[in-house]
């Protein structure tokens, strides 16, 4: 399975994703990666408190930040989700969030092109 693309800046994007478990005070990420027809899908969840109802249909656009989910003396613009989202539609693809399973917390989806 091959996503053709820009190399750093979709390793921006996993890091992105990875730093918002740990603001928001996830012990355990599950980073998975599979393949379906011409589609990879890179799914990031976390066990921490999930998204804020408040923005889980925000969560993508600049400078919404879900504070109450964030630990004290974290501190972000709330720009790392809107890069994540800008990465992935530079490559042709989609990302979308929700609450919930596998571990109870935030689930971060990306869906990209094979190539």
């Amino acid at each position: 399975m091959i996503v053709h693309g820009d190399a750093d800046r979709l390793r921006q994007a996993l890091t992105n994703l990875l730093q918002n478990c740990a603001a928001a005070g996830a012990r355990t990420a599950r980073v998975r990666v599979t393949g379906h027809a011409a589609t990879a899908m890179l799914e990031i969840a976390d066990d921490g408190p999930g998204l804020p109802a408040t923005i889980v249909d925000s969560a993508f656009e600049r400078f919404v930040r879900g504070d109450n989910a964030r630990t004290s003396g974290s501190s972000g613009a709330g720009l790392g989700l809107a890069i994540v989202r800008a990465v992935v539609a530079a490559h042709g693809g989609t990302v979308e969030a929700r609450n919930g399973e596998p571990l109870g917390g935030a689930v971060i989806t990306a869906r990209l092109p094979l190539g």
